[in-house]
């Protein structure tokens, strides 16, 4: 189907943040549900107990509780980039910060950078995501390979970069994404 394509670049905070970002959002229902268990369970416990003192009158707690959960739902999205933001210019992150290079063909994706150097082939994709940001190649639920948009000249070399791996991986590899 063609020959293989390269790009080497090296990760920005911003990069990271989107990243962050798109694996969260992606496992929000997951959250969502445990968050709202674990509310639902402070307001029982809270009218349990005004109801056992006798009470009147509208539950203080309730109605913080609610709010709270609220208002993370409606900051998520910035909360989980600031955090990735912090987090990337921290000294664990100073290998994900080197340069890297990542090179697809028709065996799979190759992957060269201060963390590691590896050789996925497309039948362990799990999914291709592409955003305004970046081009994502899921091996894991929660785990990709970032091939940022600012690592090409222009609009059209990260198109046929995309548009290769594409060509090349079938979906459902391995393992079926959930």
């Amino acid at each position: 189907m063609g020959e293989g394509q390269a790009v080497e670049f090296s990760l920005t905070a911003v990069d990271y943040a989107a990243y962050s970002q798109l694996v969260a959002l992606r496992s929000w229902h997951k959250w969502l549900f445990r968050i709202g268990g674990i509310v639902f369970l402070l307001i029982a416990v809270s009218d349990a107990a005004q109801w056992f003192v006798g009470a009147d009158g509208p539950d203080v707690v309730s109605v913080a509780l609610f709010a709270a959960v609220g208002l993370f739902m409606l900051f998520f999205r910035r909360f989980t980039g600031w955090i990735a933001r912090r987090r990337f210019n921290g000294k664990a992150f100073v290998k994900i910060r080197e340069p890297m290079r990542i090179e697809i063909s028709p065996e799979g994706l190759y992957s060269r950078g201060g963390l590691a150097e590896t050789r996925t082939p497309w039948s362990s994709i799990l999914d291709i995501t592409v955003t305004p940001d970046a081009a994502y190649f899921f091996i894991m639920k929660n785990a990709a390979h970032v091939v940022p948009r600012h690592a090409f000249a222009d609009p059209a070399a990260f198109d046929a970069f995309v548009a290769a791996g594409r060509g090349w991986w079938k979906p459902g590899g391995v393992a079926e994404m959930k």
